[in-house]
């Protein structure tokens, strides 16, 4: 049943699975607590994602390479801009590099339509007298992102 979800989504194997989910979940908890994210965790999940498809021969090895181009160059340019911060672009980085392009565009989708969500209702909420915050956490969107992914691929395939 699993690993149905994991073909169908293009993630190389379950180990990536497994990975991202453990990242995500701890990205998403210091993003809420302390609106960081750890750029060792980042980092290694990246390093992990790339030994892992070199040795498992992937059959698709530069999907991990683009997937991780998908995800990092335009978090990285909305950092450069001061829209998000540079954890959240190393986060999207090992999330391409372990998921492949094809996932990791569809969680940046979910994600973005998700945070735009959130967003229009805080800003909604500021303008009705309630306290505006202009930085949100980004991160227990790209896991709640995670989430819908993993569901949804549960559904189409087994419903």
């Amino acid at each position: 049943m699993i690993v149905k979800i994991i073909d169908m989504l293009g993630i190389p194997n379950i180990m990536c699975c497994c990975l991202i989910t453990v990242m995500l979940l701890i990205c998403t908890i210091t993003d809420i607590k302390k609106r960081e994210i750890w750029p060792v965790l980042t980092i290694s999940c990246a390093c992990l994602a790339v030994a892992g498809s070199l040795l498992l021969f992937h059959t698709y090895p530069w999907s991990g390479v683009v997937g991780g181009l998908v995800g990092f160059v335009p978090h990285i340019l909305l950092a450069w801009k001061g829209k998000c911060g540079g954890g959240d672009a190393l986060m999207m980085l090992a999330a391409g590099l372990c998921l492949g392009v094809f996932a990791v565009s569809l969680l940046m989708l979910i994600a973005t339509i998700l945070f735009s969500g959130y967003v229009a209702v805080q800003s909604k909420r500021a303008r009705h007298g309630g306290a505006r915050d202009t930085q949100y956490p980004y991160a227990p969107f790209v896991f709640a992102a995670w989430v819908l992914l993993g569901a949804g691929s549960f559904f189409i395939l087994y419903l």
